[in-house]
């Protein structure tokens, strides 16, 4: 008995091809918004509670970072930033 392949097909999950976004219905796309953190919580507190509990049901947890900038400025203006310091910037020359 010899050596014989075998083919076979199968199916396979089709993909989406968007081929015009503009058309999308909102319902089907999703929005990614970045904005300062105090903002968010601002616009959080002036919703309803009917609404926010969409919104948090909705939102995945915001991804919070530092803003290395405005942190950094305000402690050279002698502002307390608590979590944050300042280093470096001191070099020593021994000769």
């Amino acid at each position: 008995m010899g050596l014989g392949s075998v083919l076979g097909l199968h199916g396979c999950d089709q993909r989406l091809d968007v081929t015009n976004e503009a058309a999308v219905p909102l319902q089907y796309k999703r929005s990614t918004v970045t904005l300062p953190a105090e903002l968010w919580q601002a616009i959080c507190d002036s919703l309803d509670f009917d609404l926010l509990d969409r919104v948090q049901a909705e939102a995945k947890e915001p991804k919070l970072e530092v803003i290395a900038s405005a942190a950094k400025q305000a402690l050279k203006d002698k502002i307390s930033v608590p979590g944050c310091r300042l280093v470096g910037g001191t070099y020593v020359t021994v000769r």
